[in-house]
């Protein structure tokens, strides 16, 4: 019993000591703390305004302030573990949670009548966690981190302790608070981190070379995969940076950044583009049977998406292979996959990645553009170190970053550089340039180099507020992004091993009707009259129209994947032939309306006379017996799914010739319009054989048809078993020239 009271009694007296031993050092806290404060009154850095702390911040900072009080002893604590004490350590230490505003606030909130707002004087977390949250990095409100008072005493490498007593890498801490305080980093909607640029005044993609020069601690030698090992382990654990999202090496300082050039080295057959190394051969890189001797070939990048290959033969430069970079997407998870501080991409994957660059078949001859000089052209194109220069001189003139365009289109603007006087009629470009940059340029190339069209994008450029001309030109660089990701799509799957003749450019196939619409839209543009908000909705509706068709018709030729062939189109997913009555048509203004406008534009070619006569014929078509055959593609497949947005086109037969009425069993054929870029792809033929079965099984015992002679039109027909009958009139121009002749042509049911 006597031994079980000594216990408690001795526990008891353990925790009265330590609760004492708290309390002495508590009270010596205060003791020191009440010197500084002191100290601070003294030196004019802190005085009091009704009990408001108003404190010299900028007198805080200096170092001569705390060399002052080191010397005096003032807050100097005497144990080894003790490593915050005196001068500013000591402030920071005893006066983290004091609330304080500064001289400046305090005075600018005096003078003018707002209420006077404190905030703390040190940025002191509750946890690790909130140390490190980007919203409160950036919206915390204080006046001063410890490296402001302290940088040159700080043993960077120590743990800080924060409030709930977790300790901190401090070099962690600071690179996180510059980062996404100083920086404003913030994160775009792919993900990818962005950086405030002071001179640029705007966001950045940083490199960690730029980060060296643009903060103040990362002056070390240590790359950018050493200090984010060392210094940065909380940070990358949570996901809130990783090692891709910082280049390790700028792109350069100039203009038109200096492009980075690899050469093979004998220790190493991989050469590093942006983060990445690629395996390009010891002695040799070897693709689709050729060998380029790695002696006589360098490796650039082209773009920021893609690198080139370019073999050095007799002082020239001749860019011979492209291939496409990882992604950001590819590279963080192959970073997170990968143990290595880099990715490493064999050489297996590179040659799957590799493809042939051809000048003339990504720069086609223009119609006004003889042989010789097209061929002239073409020789300096080839040319990377040509290119290169004449790109690089372009983009410091006027003021871009060339590697933000594509190599195709930087290829475009050597070309447009090689043929015009750009200090004489290319005057207007480069101002157009300048003041709507690498999107403006962007658009303007996206006219295939039709000077008429050029010249209306810059027309809209200067016609119309500079704002709303941005947005029109966001659209157009958007359609032209997707027109390229579904051309490269397209060259895939349909045209394999390059078997099949490409139309002379897909990519301007696809953007014809966004050509179109701007095209309409700046010839109604007039001198001295600004449009107003109804045409510039207008104008960006049609637009977005367009994005869906080019979306809609890339898909549904990469589904079909056959060109040329006789193919069930129903067997496309998504796609689906619908009947309609006549009657039903003309219940459905709405439909009207998009089977005018598809007829229309099928139709523009011809004279207003034949238009007129067209136009007349389909509205009477639809009251004698009509049925019109409907195609939709739905790139999603959703059985059902009929929105005016995905007609991809229609056919119309009807008892009525245009003249009279027929006998029983015969039907007229017409109006068959289907999307111009379809009509290249064979589907037209398909989708006219089909119908044409159809109506033959539906009862029909003879099929009729106008077409002009010698059109495509009519050898589809004549090669499904029609026949030609007569000539019924002809086709012409407004200016009265025929255009062809109008055939009747049948098919009759054996």
């Amino acid at each position: 019993m006597f031994k079980m009271d000594n216990a408690f009694s001795k526990a008891g007296m353990i925790e009265k000591n330590k609760v004492e031993g708290k309390k002495d050092s508590i009270e010596k806290d205060e003791k020191i703390k009440k010197k500084i404060l002191k100290f601070l009154e003294e030196e004019g850095v802190l005085r009091y305004e009704n009990e408001i702390s108003v404190v010299n911040i900028d007198t805080l900072k200096t170092a001569e302030l705390f060399q002052k009080m080191r010397q005096q002893g003032i807050g100097r604590v005497r144990k080894k573990e003790e490593k915050l004490s005196g001068g500013a350590g000591a402030v920071y230490k005893f006066l983290q949670d004091m609330e304080v505003v500064s001289i400046e606030d305090f005075e600018e909130s005096k003078n003018s009548g707002k209420e006077i707002k404190t905030k703390s004087l040190f940025n002191v977390p509750e946890s690790i966690e909130d140390a490190f949250d980007p919203e409160l990095i950036r919206n915390k409100e204080y006046y001063l981190n410890l490296w402001d008072t302290y940088e040159n005493n700080i043993q960077w490498g120590q743990g800080v302790e924060v409030k709930n007593g977790e300790k901190l890498n401090m070099e962690e801490l600071h690179f996180a608070t510059t980062l996404f305080r100083d920086l404003k980093a913030k994160r775009d909607e792919n993900g990818i981190l962005l950086v405030y640029d002071e001179k640029q005044d705007g966001y950045i993609r940083p490199s960690f070379e730029w980060l060296k020069k643009n903060t103040s601690r990362l002056d070390k030698e240590e790359g950018r995969d050493e200090f984010l090992k060392n210094n940065c382990s909380y940070l990358l654990e949570k996901g809130l940076i990783s090692h891709a999202d910082f280049y390790q090496f700028s792109l350069g300082e100039r203009l038109g950044y200096a492009r980075p050039t690899k050469e093979i080295s004998t220790g190493s057959p991989y050469i590093m583009l942006k983060d990445v190394q690629y395996y390009m051969g010891k002695e040799f890189f070897i693709f689709d049977g050729e060998k380029i001797p790695t002696k006589n070939m360098k490796v650039v990048l082209l773009d920021e998406e893609t690198g080139g290959i370019i073999s050095l033969d007799n002082g020239a430069e001749n860019l011979k292979y492209i291939f496409s970079l990882l992604n950001e997407e590819e590279k963080n998870q192959r970073e997170n996959e990968n143990v290595s501080t880099y990715v490493d991409i064999g050489g297996k994957e590179v040659k799957e990645r590799t493809k042939l660059w051809k000048v003339d078949e990504n720069i086609p001859q223009r119609k006004d553009e003889t042989d010789n000089d097209y061929a002239e052209k073409i020789s300096h194109l080839k040319d990377f170190g040509y290119v290169d220069d004449i790109t690089n001189k372009f983009a410091d003139n006027c003021h871009v970053k060339m590697l933000k365009l594509s190599w195709r289109e930087q290829s475009w603007v050597a070309s447009l550089a090689y043929e015009m006087d750009l200090n004489g009629n290319g005057k207007d470009l480069i101002a157009f340039t300048r003041k709507y940059r690498e999107e403006g340029l962007k658009c303007f190339l996206s006219q295939e180099f039709d000077q008429n069209n050029g010249q209306k994008i810059i027309d809209i450029g200067e016609k119309i507020e500079t704002k709303e001309a941005q947005k029109v030109f966001a659209k157009i660089v958007e359609l032209g992004d997707l027109a390229q990701k579904k051309d490269e799509e397209l060259s895939k799957i349909i045209y394999k091993d390059n078997q099949k003749e490409l139309p002379a450019s897909v990519q301007t196939e696809l953007l014809r009707k966004a050509h179109n619409i701007i095209s309409r839209f700046s010839d109604e543009l007039k001198d001295g009259e600004k449009p107003d908000e109804e045409k510039i909705a207008k104008i960006l509706k049609d637009l977005e129209q367009s994005r869906i068709e080019i979306d809609l018709v890339a898909s549904l030729l990469i589904a079909g994947k056959k060109e040329g062939e006789v193919q069930s189109l129903e067997d496309i997913k998504g796609l689906e032939i619908s009947e309609i009555s006549g009657k039903e048509v003309l219940e459905n203004s709405e439909l009207i309306g998009r089977l005018r406008e598809m007829y229309l534009a099928n139709n523009s070619h011809k004279s207003k006379e034949d238009l007129e006569r067209l136009m007349n014929d389909f509205e009477k078509h639809l009251e004698h017996d009509a049925k019109f055959y409907l195609v939709y593609f739905d790139k999603d497949g959703k059985s059902g799914d009929k929105k005016l947005e995905n007609l991809a086109g229609f056919m119309r037969s009807s008892n009525f010739d245009g003249i009279k009425k027929l006998p029983e069993g015969e039907r007229y054929l017409g109006a068959m319009n289907i999307d111009p870029l379809l009509q290249k792809f064979y589907f037209g033929d398909n989708f006219s054989r089909e119908t044409n079965e159809r109506e033959l099984v539906s009862g029909a015992k003879k099929l009729i048809a106008h077409v002009p002679e010698g059109g495509r039109t009519y050898e589809l027909l004549m090669k499904q078993g029609f026949k030609r009958v007569a000539q019924e009139g002809e086709y012409k121009n407004d200016d009265g020239s025929v255009l062809a002749r109008r055939l009747r042509v049948e098919l009759t049911k054996d």
